[in-house]
């Protein structure tokens, strides 16, 4: 496995996804990529010291399927606690913008006085 979003691991699937949804080929992906992490991860009480015993993520072709023109926001958070990733995520062709950054878990409701705003 070379990443993971929300504890399932990508797999390709033989038929490109945009073909399999435009020509309704069934099999090639489930529209059930979830929202959220389907396990909690602990950045702050978690590794390296208590490491939980289930940390694999699934493999699965799953997707979220978006209206064109939507706006998306991703929380994006690293689990590699233990050592650094040397390549964690890139992302090529989209406009895309970095408001912040920070450590700790994720607080869907979040002290935005606490955060390392960007400048724009």
């Amino acid at each position: 496995m070379a990443a993971s979003m929300n504890n399932i691991s990508f797999i390709r699937p033989r038929v490109s996804l945009l073909e399999a949804y435009y020509k309704k080929i069934n099999g090639y992906y489930t529209e059930d990529f979830p929202g959220v992490p389907l396990k909690f991860y602990d950045f702050v009480n978690g590794a390296p010291n208590n490491i939980p015993f289930d940390t694999q993520s699934t493999n699965g072709t799953r997707i979220k399927v978006l209206e064109y023109g939507s706006r998306v926001q991703l929380i994006l958070q690293d689990t590699g606690t233990v050592t650094t990733e040397n390549h964690p995520i890139h992302l090529h062709g989209y406009n895309f913008y970095v408001v912040g950054y920070g450590t700790g878990n994720y607080n869907p409701r979040p002290q935005y006085s606490t955060w390392s705003i960007l400048p724009t």
